[in-house]
């Protein structure tokens, strides 16, 4: 391997311009096919490739079969702190989105015409004396004004009733009317509105266009939605959740995060490399290779990867701070060699020096990104692929591009910056370090891995906060359990099972829609239908004299003080808006009365024409939440607390897992895939330590040089992990890649360590000296660049960030001090 790599730089560092001007036409294309050619596929459900063995998995995709419209859908949740207007809002949203092209489907179950047409059916039994009570209150106002439609009329009847009731608030029908007599298109109500208890909300569930060929799939319809919510009226507010918000703000905030962490690395990797090398071409030629090598990698990986998931975009930082390693090993040897008396840049003997190491590292530190690869976590296996073409390109670069470029670029130093390298730590303290690490491990152990996807998100974002406040409310959500069930029969059946269950706040079927104790009701209700044919609306064609109108105006402003506050203010701008109407003005807003009062008697009619509600009388838009597309009915079990912690999940889905048939839902699916990545991620360690421990043991034909190249890999593991366990972290679905990183990384800089002190018989020369610089600079290299990632606004970078921040300073530690006490220790003992 040396001999072939020292002649294949001596080839390349004769020939600098061909090689430098060949390798950037390369990239150059390379760019171009990747923008042409480079596809994301932000499908977040490819990420793991489950086996459709797993019984949660089958139930899942039956679930999504039956009801195919419910998935990634966005949820709007209207609120406001008056009922009536809140309705009427939401029913205007509803209309407005529907009327939107590029909205697929809107339900508003909440305000479906079949409930409002039925609203009397469900009025609590025990509130329907109180309801018809106000009933008798619009009675009399309703039939005097309706018998004479006009403002004359209107302003006696208001004065009356103002003087009968001194205080009180006006009926609905004359509040109505007061208040819209000249815009036709107010709602006037003849009855009073039961009002629930706060918090007032409404949901609208919105499903648009997903385009998984971009990064962010639902952003177009988050878009279109909030466009939407700036024209609420005054008084109603909206949030957007659900499975569409929720993914949106959590990738937007990842991508936003990468480009954070990219600017910050590269300001870091040049204070770094400054500080190391204090050499301005040295630096020039280490970060165009970078930027050639980025092109380059992204070429090949869509070559072989094809699309790239949302996961791989963390790629390019991981480039920056793996690819960087090679080159600053190769320089640092180049300049090392220099100073035993070389009149230039020795890149030919750099080669000789580091080369193998540099070869081994490749090889260790691909097994360890591919890991991954054979497990059904597909995100992080192509992160795997993409990192370990990374690799591969910045190894070829380092070997061919950069001992080229050093050649053509000018360099006036001659050697590099003195460094406070330390000397090694003594035998007994080494020792003891690794003691530490030993009685660290039990504490390794207990770190806890956090499945939940809401983990990742950030719990002050609008669309988390409006998903806990609705399962505080319980509200069913996504994280609802879903259980499909033959019939309706057996729909009823389990929810009357499961309603004493500690763990159920409520079950949820179709018969929710139907109301209770309707024959009691029925007959409560009876004597209204007498009443309605008591009443008619009288078109008015001419109106009362001028005089008469005078008159009552006048009566009207006596009774001012019999109204209520709310009601004298709305009093007030009535007289003052009528005080200059001519004859013409009264009619029309005569006519305007006689139509509203119409609308609010052909209501009445519909809601005392409405028969009772059965199953089979539901509308289809009301029954699909219910009946899948395969005949099939749904009982939606929503838990007691909120699922909000992997513990509460857990705990709901174990125990209703023997209750029920089959279950399905947000909860489901996360519990499986933890379970799922927690099997990848054994798997993933157990392949890479097992296979870079026997190309360890192929090449350097020793057992124990093998296990000090390892040494600082798991010591670092333990103490990442209990490190990050007295910090209160959690593993999670993405920080989980720091592992197999770790052993990619730890190789490398154990590998460069044994590979020097077998050369060399010890680390005291000039070039054992570089080496442990090189280590100690592509270290704090590999250190800036994935610590910037823990100042992302996404929960799962900066965990990652706050993960390598741990591990690569403990492998920084054990690499840089304690693996060379231990090597210094057995070169004496040799």
């Amino acid at each position: 391997m040396a001999r072939w790599l020292t002649r294949w730089v001596r080839f390349c560092w004769e020939r600098p311009r061909s090689i430098v001007a060949g390798t950037l036409l390369l990239a150059g294309i390379s760019a171009v096919y990747a923008a042409l050619e480079a596809r994301i596929d932000s499908d977040f459900s490819k990420l793991l490739r489950p086996s459709a063995d797993l019984t949660w998995y089958r139930h899942d995709q039956a679930f999504k079969a039956a009801f195919p419209s419910f998935q990634q859908n966005a949820i709007i949740v209207l609120e406001g702190t008056d009922f009536e207007p809140l309705r009427a809002a939401a029913r205007q949203l509803r209309d407005r989105l529907r009327e939107d092209t590029r909205i697929a489907v809107v339900r508003a179950p909440g305000v479906h015409p079949f409930l409002d047409a039925h609203a009397w059916w469900y009025i609590p039994l025990d509130r329907i004396p109180e309801w018809m009570d106000g009933v008798q209150r619009n009675y009399g106002p309703l039939l005097r004004v309706g018998e004479f439609p006009t403002l004359t009329e209107l302003a006696y009847t208001l004065a009356d009733q103002a003087r009968a009731t001194p205080g009180l608030p006006l009926p609905e029908v004359l509040a109505g009317l007061l208040h819209g007599w000249r815009d036709s298109a107010e709602s006037v109500q003849a009855y009073p509105a039961l009002t629930p208890e706060p918090p007032h909300r409404e949901l609208l569930l919105v499903q648009g266009q997903r385009r998984f060929d971009q990064a962010l799939p639902h952003a177009e319809l988050i878009a279109v939605l909030r466009q939407h919510l700036e024209t609420l009226p005054a008084g109603v507010t909206g949030r957007l959740t659900g499975e569409a918000a929720l993914a949106t703000e959590e990738i937007a905030a990842a991508l936003s995060g990468i480009e954070l962490a990219g600017s910050i690395s590269l300001l870091l990797l040049a204070a770094i490399l400054w500080w190391g090398l204090r050499s301005l071409s040295l630096m020039a030629a280490i970060f165009t290779l970078l930027a050639v090598g980025v092109p380059l990698t992204l070429a090949l990986a869509v070559l072989v990867v094809g699309s790239f998931n949302t996961l791989a975009l963390i790629f390019i930082i991981m480039f920056f701070g793996l690819g960087v390693d090679f080159a600053v090993h190769f320089v640092v040897a180049a300049v090392a060699a220099d100073d035993t008396g070389a009149p230039r840049l020795s890149p030919v003997a750099a080669a000789a020096s580091t080369g193998p190491a540099l070869a081994l590292c490749l090889l260790t530190t691909t097994l360890g990104f591919l890991s991954f690869w054979p497990t059904p976590y597909r995100g992080l296996g192509e992160l795997g692929v993409m990192s370990a073409l990374g690799m591969l390109v910045a190894f070829v670069l380092t070997a061919s591009f950069l001992p080229a470029l050093l050649r053509l670029l000018p360099n006036r130093r001659r050697s590099l910056p003195t460094l406070p390298l330390d000397r090694p730590l003594p035998r007994a303290v080494a020792m003891g370090n690794l003691l530490l690490a030993v009685l660290l491990v039990p504490l390794a152990l207990e770190l806890r891995f956090d499945f939940s996807v809401l983990a990742l998100r950030n719990p002050a974002a609008e669309s988390m906060q409006a998903l806990r406040d609705l399962q505080a409310d319980g509200q069913v959500t996504d994280y609802s359990l879903h259980v499909l069930v033959p019939d309706v029969e057996r729909a009823e059946q389990l929810a009357a099972d499961l309603e004493d269950h500690p763990l159920v706040a409520t079950a949820v079927t179709v018969s929710s829609l139907v109301p209770a104790e309707q024959d009691a009701k029925a007959a409560l209700l009876e004597p209204l239908c007498g009443w309605r044919t008591e009443l008619e609306i009288v078109p008015v064609d001419e109106l009362p004299d001028a005089a008469i109108w005078a008159e009552a105006r006048a009566y009207l402003e006596a009774a001012r003080d019999a109204f209520a506050d709310a009601d004298r203010s709305a009093v007030d701008r009535f007289l003052g808006a009528t005080a200059q109407l001519d004859d013409r003005d009264r009619l029309a807003a005569s006519s305007v009365i006689g139509r509203q009062l119409e609308r609010a008697l052909t209501e009445i009619d519909t809601r005392l024409r409405a028969a009772p509600v059965r199953v089979a009388t539901l509308p289809d838009e009301l029954l699909e939440p219910f009946r899948g597309v395969d005949g099939r009915w749904l009982v939606r079990l929503q838990a007691a607390k909120p699922l909000t912690t992997p513990q509460a999940i857990d705990e709901f889905v174990t125990a209703l897992e023997p209750l029920v048939p089959n279950y399905a839902g947000r909860a489901v699916i996360e519990a499986g895939v933890g379970a799922l990545v927690v099997t990848s991620f054994q798997t993933a360690a157990t392949l890479a330590l097992a296979t870079i421990g026997l190309v360890l043991l192929f090449v350097l034909r020793s057992l124990r040089d093998a296990l000090l190249v390892l040494l600082p890999v798991i010591a670092s593991l333990v103490v990442t992990l209990a490190a990050a366990q007295l910090a209160g972290l959690t593993l999670n679905m993405a920080n989980i890649l720091v592992v197999p990183l770790i052993v990619g990384l730890g190789v490398d800089t154990g590998v460069h360590i044994v590979h020097r002190h077998r050369q060399q018989g010890g680390l005291d020369s000039a070039s054992g000296a570089g080496t442990r610089r090189a280590v100690l600079i592509s270290g704090l290299t590999t250190l800036g660049t994935f610590a910037s990632l823990s100042l992302s606004p996404h929960r799962g970078a900066a965990s990652i960030g706050l993960l390598f921040l741990i591990a690569i300073s403990a492998l920084l530690w054990f690499a840089y001090w304690v693996l060379p006490g231990l090597l210094s220790t057995r070169a004496r003992r040799t």
